[in-house]
């Protein structure tokens, strides 16, 4: 199959109990969606807390609204915004 969709987590440089998430989707994410979020409520959750991460967070272009709704659904809120993009954060 052809690559769809990626999430990866990595350290935060700034609080080592946070950690920095990115994820990217094609134009084929509506395909995908629901699987990788399957995903990454349990095996991706897991791995964060297994590396001792209690929370995580993520820069989001501030005009992608779908983006800022599927980490609101994961428990992510909004801390500021710095130009283009919105700092979010959640609970591991």
């Amino acid at each position: 199959g052809r690559p769809v969709a990626f999430m990866a987590f990595a350290p935060n440089v700034d609080d080592p109990s946070c950690a920095s998430v990115a994820a990217y989707g094609t134009t084929e994410w509506p395909a995908v969606v629901r699987r990788l979020t399957r995903w990454a409520l349990t095996d991706f959750r897991k791995a964060m807390a297994a590396k001792g991460y209690t929370h995580a967070q993520a820069m989001v272009y501030a005009k992608h609204a779908e983006a800022r709704r599927w980490i609101e659904w994961f428990g992510g809120k909004a801390l500021g915004q710095d130009g283009e993009f919105i700092l979010m954060k959640g609970r591991v």
